[in-house]
């Protein structure tokens, strides 16, 4: 309802004084009808404004209640009316993504945010390796918004093999879930070596030394164990200082490689896991036959829409010469062994 007369905006607003006049005063002044009127485009307007502000994920939670589940039905029915009802807020995470960087950590993001009953962070925020001086209620402000009955996450790869952040994380929450994507350990440091070579090559102009110059040390001639692109790789290395503070259970390994071939199995053991109800069900993942991977449909209000990895992701690797790839094997081949019992699971890489 718009008012032209400068007597009438003076009876809503006064501009020189900046407050609101009494509603008892508005009302005097209108009609029943305009009353109403004017309460209804508060109530459409405050409507929109809410739809905004908050995630669009919200728009979906009706539909999912329409969903099969996982969980037990009256635990079920419990959820569904707490993500109906309740009222966001910011809160810790009750599940993290860990690493390992250049595995899939950032699909895996992707396919949980299209999640109704979960709240991702959209950025690293790195606050268990770089950025924790600066306190918890600072990391707290960094995380979205979640209803009840939402569990709020955050993804950053470099947590996984940073040994700082353990005993971080253990003393935030000491029964928080931990999900570690894992890939076949020559394909991950490929996939890391490529995004640090196009990192650098979009700023200077440099040569990037070759993928083999980096993982060969020069005066042995054998895998350079320490080299950065390698490290993150060596799965058990990590895992062992991890389960001395955590019990395996509380772990989740997600094969890297079936996400990409199959993610829809791949999130469902993750739904299961965070005991969330199964909403990404396998008619939601559509292949892409021009990106080369699985996009998402989505519900969004009353239309349906569907999402993809961006452009950078699934980026093809160079061709690594086949001595280096050999050598590369053997040395692998043992550490995936001890990486596999200390999970009591195998990956057959």
């Amino acid at each position: 309802m718009i008012m032209t007369s400068k007597d009438k905006v003076s009876l809503l607003y006064d501009t020189e004084k900046g407050m609101y006049l009494s509603s008892s005063a508005c009302c005097r002044k209108l009609s029943r009808y305009k009353t109403l009127a004017c309460l209804f485009v508060v109530i459409v307007a405050t409507i929109l404004i809410t739809s905004a502000c908050i995630s669009d994920k919200f728009l979906w939670r009706e539909h999912a209640c329409e969903l099969t589940p996982l969980a037990p039905p009256k635990e079920y029915v419990s959820m569904c009316s707490k993500l109906k009802d309740g009222n966001p807020r910011k809160k810790l995470p009750e599940a993290l993504i860990i690493g390992v960087r250049k595995a899939g950590t950032g699909a895996m993001r992707f396919y949980l945010d299209m999640h109704p009953y979960v709240e991702i962070a959209n950025a690293e925020i790195n606050f268990f390796d770089f950025e924790y001086q600066n306190g918890i209620e600072w990391y707290k402000n960094q995380l979205p918004m979640a209803l009840p009955g939402q569990l709020t996450m955050e993804k950053t790869s470099n947590y996984f093999h940073n040994k700082k952040t353990i005993n971080r994380i253990y003393n935030m929450s000491s029964n928080i879930k931990l999900i570690v994507v894992v890939r076949e350990p020559i394909e991950r440091s490929v996939s890391d070596y490529l995004q640090r070579k196009l990192k650098v090559s979009d700023k200077d102009d440099v040569t990037y030394p070759a993928f083999e110059e980096f993982v060969i040390d020069q005066d042995t001639g054998e895998v350079d164990g320490s080299e950065k692109i390698i490290t993150p790789s060596i799965y058990h290395k990590h895992v062992v200082k991890w389960l001395k503070y955590f019990p395996l259970e509380n772990m989740h390994f997600v094969d890297g490689g079936n996400l990409i071939l199959h993610p829809y199995e791949e999130v469902k053991k993750v739904e299961r896991f965070l005991g969330i109800p199964h909403c990404l069900t396998q008619d939601k993942f559509v292949f892409s036959s021009t990106k080369g991977f699985y996009c998402v449909k989505k519900n969004k209000g009353h239309r349906e829409e569907t999402k993809c990895l961006p452009e950078t992701k699934g980026r093809p690797h160079p061709p690594i010469d086949p001595e280096v790839m050999q050598k590369l094997k053997i040395f692998f081949k043992p550490l995936n062994q001890r990486f596999y019992r200390a999970i009591g699971r195998s990956f057959n890489w």
